[in-house]
């Protein structure tokens, strides 16, 4: 019976991967720890380009580099992996993986802890325990110690995260084991905490790290859903699984941060993470950090479903975590940290609101957060860089709506502030791309506030946020984020332009904004925001070639922006932004068809005239829609009357 009971557990453990299995593994023998190192060196090696990528210097044994049994990679994808990554390999990173890769499974390391630590030690520039000792080696680590570069932090951070990924995959087989569970969780839980606290936070802050980050993106998502449904009842583990979905949905599409566009999967991913933590709760629903947790994950979600313009999803999930925050300052009034979260949860909340023009709502929210923002400010120092970023992103948004509410005086105070916080932010930390973003919205906002007031004050916003948008795209390619940000720079300057009466430069800017937003539009088809987009882009495009009487070519662009806004509206019918675009495009339709009836007489005049009632009318119904679901702003007032006054010279 104890030999049954034998075979029915090696039997279990031998479901693996060929190309990852350790010798034992693969012959049979008893399976240790020392297996779960082997595989995490094979990962390693493979994410590092293969054993070919280790041509010299490495002093281990040639039986370590085992021929790999998957088959050729194909050219394409060979080099480029190559090309990304060639640059970083040295043969002392060859040394540790050689050293996990020993055929002898007693003389690799001990733990997938002690390869943890000997892979953060080169990181660090410290010895390792895979390179032979010498004093003339001990300078040389001395001396890299303060020359670490980008590219060693994103691969040494790739490769810990597939290490999370292979340790959390083989704990899922070891816990039939018994005897190793303790053991393994202990290396998870190691790796990683390595990860979210201490890797992650410094990888999507750096310039040029897209491509890594797509890397690690795909790899952990691989592993961790084939592990979450088998991770049983342990709380601790159910957390850190929601934190790994989170930490991956922010790389995905994340908008506060770099990201890959991706903001479907991001979806996705906070979705799985949110129900982890929900059913965590209704075992503890009196835990304060799991509260804490979910309402963060719900305020991201609500910021990343109002990137892709659902605006119902986006409202609901901020509202859900204004309570929790609220009910949680209550309960902890000197939290500095939850006092904080909940500014910025009312902030974005406020931002949801402007977009919808209920400028009259964001007052209250905003004027809460920044209340308690400069409590926050008075009494605790320790956070001041987060909280002047919120300070500046509130009275920025602060200063649109007034300036769109008919307040201009009081806006531009505001937008005056909330420039000189966002440009002494970035001055103090020039490579932070998140306080970085949050100039580039400042300058965004600016441009739109002075638009019909001081246009020589929005072209010039507009170029600054070209510049960064521009600087950052060259830095980052990859970076979706930057690419969005460019096409509503371009976007700007069509604007500022257009009424400057440079109407060639308009154009070009209107066609290069459009160029941006349909190359996005094809990566992502999906995204409502991409779709939004193209439809400003081919307003701007239309509005310029009609002041250049260009009729024909400002009727095309304005019909084809009320066909991308349609695609919002259709997908998300409380799209109150995306509804009065289409409004807006169809009273200069309208317009338009209005002057072609005067080039022409008889029944094609009749024609043209009908056709521009038509229109007219449709304009008029989406702005009585708005009227009837509260979302009407002063701004729909006047563009009302005016149609209401193109249609009785008509009549």
């Amino acid at each position: 019976d104890a030999e049954h009971h034998d075979d029915h557990t090696q039997t279990g453990f031998r479901a693996f991967t060929p190309v990852y299995a350790s010798p034992e593994q693969i012959s049979g023998a008893a399976v240790t720890t020392a297996s779960d190192v082997y595989s995490l060196g094979v990962l390693l090696q493979d994410m590092l380009g293969g054993a070919d990528s280790f041509a010299a210097n490495v002093q281990f044994p040639p039986e370590a580099w085992r021929s790999q049994t998957r088959g050729p990679k194909t050219a394409e994808n060979g080099n480029k992996k190559h090309r990304l990554q060639r640059r970083f390999v040295s043969a002392e990173l060859g040394n540790i993986i050689a050293m996990a890769r020993r055929e002898e499974a007693a003389r690799r390391y001990a733990s997938v802890a002690q390869f943890a630590e000997d892979v953060q030690s080169y990181l660090e520039g410290r010895p390792t325990r895979a390179q032979k000792d010498s004093l003339s080696y001990r300078v040389a680590r001395f001396v890299r110690r303060n020359k670490l570069t980008v590219g060693a932090v994103a691969i040494v951070a790739l490769a810990l995260v597939i290490g999370l990924a292979a340790a959390l995959w083989q704990a899922g087989v070891a816990r039939r084991q018994r005897d190793r569970a303790e053991r393994r969780f202990n290396d998870v839980r190691q790796l990683s905490n390595t990860l979210l606290t201490d890797i992650a936070p410094k990888i999507e802050r750096l310039q040029g790290s897209t491509e890594a980050r797509r890397v690690l993106v795909n790899q952990s998502l691989k592993y961790l859903d084939s592990l979450a449904a088998e991770s049983g009842d342990d709380a601790q583990l159910q957390s850190e699984f929601a934190a790994a979905y989170e930490k991956v949905g922010d790389l995905q599409g994340a908008p506060r941060k770099p990201n890959l566009g991706d903001f479907k999967g991001a979806i996705a991913s906070y979705e799985k993470a949110q129900a982890i933590r929900r059913e965590l709760l209704k075992k503890e629903p009196d835990d304060a950090e799991g509260r804490r947790l979910l309402a963060a994950n719900l305020a991201e979600l609500s910021t990343i479903r109002f990137w892709v313009a659902d605006i119902t999803g986006s409202i609901r999930e901020s509202v859900a975590a204004q309570k929790i925050y609220e009910k949680l300052v209550a309960e902890h009034p000197g939290s500095i940290a939850l006092r904080v979260a909940l500014a910025d949860t009312l902030i974005d909340q406020a931002d949801i609101l402007y977009n919808k023009q209920q400028f009259a709502e964001t007052y209250p929210l905003l004027r809460s957060a920044l209340t308690s923002l400069e409590e926050v400010r008075r009494t605790d120092s320790s956070q001041e860089t987060e909280v002047l970023r919120l300070v500046g992103k509130a009275h920025s948004l602060l200063g649109i709506s007034l300036s769109w509410d008919g307040k201009q005086a009081e806006g531009e105070a505001e937008t005056t502030k909330a420039l000189a916080i966002c440009e002494r932010l970035v001055q103090a930390n020039p490579n932070d791309v998140i306080l970085m973003q949050g100039l580039w919205v400042a300058y965004i906002r600016a441009s739109s506030l002075y638009e019909g007031t001081n246009d020589a004050l929005v072209e010039s916003f507009a170029l600054k946020a070209l510049q960064i948008a521009t600087e950052t795209v060259e830095r980052d390619p990859f970076n979706t984020q930057a690419r969005q940000n460019l096409a509503q720079a371009h976007s700007r300057l069509a604007v500022s332009y257009s009424n400057l009466k440079r109407l060639d430069l308009a154009v070009l800017h209107a066609e290069k904004s459009l160029a941006i937003s349909a190359d996005l539009e094809r990566s992502e088809p999906e995204s409502l925001t991409h779709k939004r987009h193209m439809g400003v882009a081919y307003t701007r495009l239309g509005e310029a070639k009609y002041k250049r009487r260009d009729l024909p070519g400002a009727l095309d662009a304005f019909k084809k922006s009320v066909e991308s806004f349609e695609k919002v509206v259709n997908a998300d019918a409380e799209n109150t932004v995306s509804l009065r675009d289409i409004a807006q495009s169809c009273k200069d339709i309208g317009a338009i068809h209005d002057d072609l009836a005067k080039e022409v007489s008889g029944k094609k005049r009749q024609e043209q005239r009908e056709t521009a009632k038509r229109y007219y009318q449709r304009a008029l119904d989406i702005l009585m829609q708005l009227k009837t679901q509260g979302a009407f702003a002063e701004a729909d007032k006047n563009l009302f009357e005016k149609i209401q006054v193109a249609v009785r010279k008509l009549d």
